[in-house]
């Protein structure tokens, strides 16, 4: 017989639903147990129910000549060791089931800036994130945890507190910014092209999760993620242009007058409507260092000839020919 037949009938034994037969079969087998059991590579909590069929069949083993009163007696006795061998099966499974590590819950916390805003940020590290306009970031305290990770929306510039032991990781979209001690800014603006990662100093690895792309950056160059293609390049740039903000200047580098509304919008918390859609196009230049925003609508003015007007609210005009 094998264990699967035995446990099988020692299931139909204690519920009462066996033959005679197979009543005087099990119970021989069970006075000659030794002579199988050691083939069979029985569970520990097999062990245990076979041990209390035993012990059950040694106190219940009379000669009867009445077969139903003697089943009747039989039956009783075994259903009352029924929920023994229940319990006793379950215990011991339970106590060699593998114990699962209980993963300890982490508090996320979540900084957002509106149009107009920025905000610094002092990680439990030793790490200090200025967070840009529109922008948002969520993070922990990192107790307990292996590396430092930390997800951003929008616009940061990150100086991280060196460890060796616990890589600091920025998750934007499918973009993973990884490294141990070094400052750089990442933008990551949905509206625009491209993801931007620039290195002020150190050394920084950005990957791209999805297509399994990875560049390693030092000082003054930058990762370029685009959205669309998701191609993962780099280049050297003039550092300023990219992190000059988080000192409160806005550093305008041929760009459109497009992407320096949008800019103004985020910095001032306005609303910059243009009357002639072709100017969007002219390009330029400067550099404002703590200025308000009536002193950049006349640089450009200057520069471009192109007015402005202020609406009721927070709402700007800005009129003009096309500079083509």
């Amino acid at each position: 017989m094998t264990k699967e037949e035995f446990f099988n009938l020692a299931d139909k034994y204690a519920e009462g639903t066996a033959s005679k037969e197979e009543i005087s079969f099990f119970e021989e087998f069970l006075e000659r147990m030794h002579e199988h059991q050691q083939s069979w590579n029985l569970e520990a909590d097999e062990k245990i129910r076979l041990r209390i069929l035993q012990k059950i069949n040694k106190s219940i083993h009379k000669p009867q000549t009445n077969y139903k009163a003697y089943k009747g007696i039989r039956v009783g006795a075994i259903a009352a060791s029924v929920l023994v061998l229940i319990f006793a099966g379950l215990f011991v499974y339970n106590l060699n089931k593998p114990v699962k590590p209980v993963k300890k819950l982490v508090e996320l916390k979540v900084k957002k800036t509106e149009r107009g805003q920025k905000s610094i940020i002092y990680l439990s590290d030793g790490t200090t994130i200025k967070l840009n306009a529109e922008s948002e970031l969520i993070y922990s305290s990192f107790a307990g945890q292996d590396v430092r990770e930390v997800e951003l929306k929008g616009e940061a510039f990150f100086d991280v507190a060196r460890d060796t032991l616990h890589p600091f990781i920025v998750k934007t979209g499918n973009v993973k910014t990884q490294v141990l001690g070094t400052s750089f800014n990442i933008n990551s603006y949905a509206e625009n092209k491209d993801l931007k990662v620039t290195v002020a100093t150190g050394k920084v690895q950005v990957s791209d999760t999805l297509n399994n792309q990875s560049v390693l950056l030092t000082p003054n160059e930058q990762a370029s993620f685009n959205f669309e293609s998701e191609a993962l390049t780099k280049r050297t740039v003039d550092l300023q242009e990219y992190i000059s903000w988080k000192d409160h200047i806005i550093y305008f580098n041929k760009v459109t007058i497009n992407e320096a509304v949008a800019i103004l919008e985020k910095w001032y918390g306005v609303t910059i409507q243009l009357e002639n859609k072709a100017i969007g196009d002219c390009i330029i230049s400067g550099k404002y260092s703590n200025d308000n925003l009536k002193n950049i609508l006349d640089g450009i003015k200057y520069i471009k000839n192109i007015d402005y007007e202020f609406k009721s609210g927070q709402t700007i005009i800005l009129k003009g020919k096309s500079c083509n």
